[in-house]
């Protein structure tokens, strides 16, 4: 996930963020039965839009 600080969402424990959350629902799905569901998250407080697709052409 690319994002500012709601990505990064340092202000609550990691098991509570939208993409631990999402992992978790993502791995109950049918279709990725037996696959393995991992969210990276390249969320950094004060990020805007240039700086996301900065980081995601040179890091993701």
């Amino acid at each position: 996930m690319l994002g500012d600080s709601f990505t990064s969402a340092v202000q609550v424990p990691d098991q509570e963020t939208f993409i631990a959350v999402m992992e978790k629902e993502l791995g109950k799905c049918a279709a990725l039965k037996n696959k393995k569901v991992e969210g990276v998250n390249f969320g950094v407080d004060g990020y805007g839009t240039a700086q996301q697709l900065l980081t995601l052409r040179e890091k993701v």
